[in-house]
């Protein structure tokens, strides 16, 4: 029988009874495991929870503290940007009334000079006239009575209060502009905390894993304002002392009143008071050049640009320059004028590029950086600058001011004939084209060209005992015929610089004459100042520049 077909033994109930209740106690056993494990995992997930809500509770305490903070910091800004704000108002309101008081005392100094100008003209008048010439003692007797330097200390004064005032408005007035700036950055600092303040508090409502990337900008923009707020407070606001305003007054009134020595004096106790006041050092500049070249207010000349007293004139500029963060004109142009006369036309031309824009009413610049221009061979840029420069001469104001603008760009146009000899004929077109440009501005309508015949010459120019006398003749010019003669007084041999051109007589050709002549004189010497000279109704009068009578101290300058 095979194996496979043998009977299988009868199970025994007890084997299959003891199988049952092992499979039973085997359920039990899991059921037991599982409930167990499910209250261990309860039990885990109750103090997952208690710690991720302690944890909350004590995000929620540190984010608390830091917008307490972060509040606190954003009203202790706000009360500092409504101080700076108050204070920009206060200095606001006080410019405001020591401009008017500039105002006033300007119109007053002004009248004063004319007064001054009046009497010193009616004093030449008197010294002239054929009815007196013949009586000294009544030509001193008339002299006396119409004594200008009675009105001199008076003067003096109002133009002290004049300057004074004008610099104290300025004073004021960057005072009140950096109040204004502080109380602008405080607002945006408030500003920018709110949103930092935004970016924490909103993190309360955020997921856990959410929270980092809106809370560190959030950190790190409080972090940045209170830096900021802490520069913005340790910045210093701009107060010049009283001392230093009042020297600098009296400094520029001394260069009004070529009193070089005294100016420098006073501007050494200004830079004493305060050694950040710009004002301070382009005055001194100022003076220090016209002390090394005392005649270029009266005729022009420029002779010295290798003293200690030039060099330090041009140091000082520069110290205005960066002091004033290139914001004060005087020096920026003297910066342009000592490059163009020590011979650095590319400094003339970019530094002149600067004070326009400080400027942009001030010929002078345009012109300087024209002969500058010129000396560096770019005529077409020379030729924009003198347009430019030319558009800005008032028709009103056809006489003096505009002369005298005239004339220091010829001299400076012969001042690049003189170090460039091979732009001569570039500056001849350009001297007569300035030329005929300021007698349009006389005389309206100006050819520029001569009648055919006509004739126009100097023939006679002397120097002699102080007196240049210079007598002109001509033929062939109809009635009516406008003239504008130059006249330039070039330095004496070996001397270095040049002398204001006088400019233009009125007249009975539309012609623009120029003459020169070789001064008999050094060019270091005192020049005349010059009076106007006049042709009427055909006949031609001498032009007589006199030396002033009065000592160079107490000559009212121009500045």
């Amino acid at each position: 029988m095979a194996d496979d077909e043998r009977p299988v033994p009868p199970e025994d109930p007890a084997d299959r009874e003891s199988d049952e209740l092992a499979e039973t106690h085997a359920e039990a056993t899991a059921r037991a495991d599982r409930a167990t494990a499910r209250a261990d995992k309860a039990t885990e997930r109750a103090d997952a929870a208690e710690a991720s809500n302690e944890a909350d509770a004590r995000y929620r305490r540190r984010v608390g503290t830091l917008l307490a903070v972060l509040a606190v910091a954003t009203g202790f800004v706000t009360v500092i940007e409504t101080r700076a704000a108050t204070n920009e108002s206060f200095y606001a309101r006080e410019t405001t009334r020591t401009g008017v008081e500039a105002m006033a005392a300007n119109v007053t100094a002004a009248a004063a000079v004319g007064v001054e100008v009046d009497l010193h003209a009616e004093q030449v008048a008197l010294a002239a006239s054929p009815l007196l010439s013949a009586d000294a003692r009544a030509t001193d007797l008339a002299t006396a009575a119409v004594d200008d330097r009675a009105v001199q200390p008076e003067l003096t004064r109002l133009l002290l209060d004049t300057q004074r005032l004008s610099l104290k408005q300025a004073a004021q007035a960057e005072t009140r502009v950096t109040w204004n700036n502080r109380a602008s950055q405080y607002g945006t600092v408030i500003t920018t905390l709110g949103v930092a303040l935004f970016l924490v508090g909103f993190t309360l409502v955020l997921g856990r894993k959410i929270r980092p990337p809106v809370l560190l900008p959030g950190l790190l923009l409080a972090v940045y304002c209170l830096g900021w707020t802490a520069w913005i407070w340790h910045r210093e606001i701009p107060d010049t002392p009283p001392a230093a305003i009042e020297a600098t007054a009296a400094g520029n009134v001394g260069v009004a009143e070529a009193r070089y020595a005294d100016a420098l004096a006073e501007f050494d106790k200004a830079i004493k008071r305060d050694s950040d006041y710009p004002e301070a050092f382009s005055g001194r500049s100022a003076a220090g050049f016209l002390a090394a070249n005392p005649d270029y207010l009266t005729t022009g000349a420029v002779t010295d640009v290798t003293s200690e007293m030039f060099k330090r004139s041009v140091d000082d500029a520069a110290d205005g320059v960066e002091l004033s963060q290139g914001r004060d004109f005087l020096s920026v142009y003297l910066e342009s004028l000592t490059a163009f006369y020590a011979g650095d036309y590319e400094t003339t031309v970019a530094t002149a590029e600067e004070a326009i824009p400080l400027n942009p009413l001030a010929a002078q610049v345009y012109f300087l950086e024209a002969a500058a221009q010129l000396a560096l061979g770019d005529v077409d840029a020379a030729v924009a600058s003198v347009d430019a420069g030319v558009k800005i001469l008032d028709p009103q104001e056809a006489s003096q001011a505009n002369r005298i603008l005239v004339a220091d760009f010829v001299n400076e146009l012969e001042q690049v004939r003189h170090a460039v000899p091979e732009r001569a004929a570039d500056v001849d077109t350009a001297i007569t084209d300035i030329a005929l440009a300021e007698a349009e501005l006389v005389f309206e309508s100006v050819t520029g060209t001569a009648p055919a015949g006509a004739v126009f010459d100097v023939s006679t120019l002397d120097w002699k005992d102080g007196e240049l006398a210079v007598k002109a003749e001509y033929r062939g010019l109809p009635p009516d015929t406008p003239i504008s003669a130059y006249i330039y007084e070039r330095p004496a041999e070996g001397e270095r610089g040049s002398s204001r051109s006088t400019s233009p007589c009125s007249a009975s050709s539309r012609v623009t004459a120029r003459s020169t002549a070789r001064s008999r004189h050094p060019a270091t010497a005192h020049r005349p100042s010059c009076d106007s000279t006049s042709m009427r109704r055909g006949h031609w009068s001498t032009a007589r520049c006199v030396r002033e009578s009065r000592p160079p101290a107490e000559q009212p300058g121009i500045v």
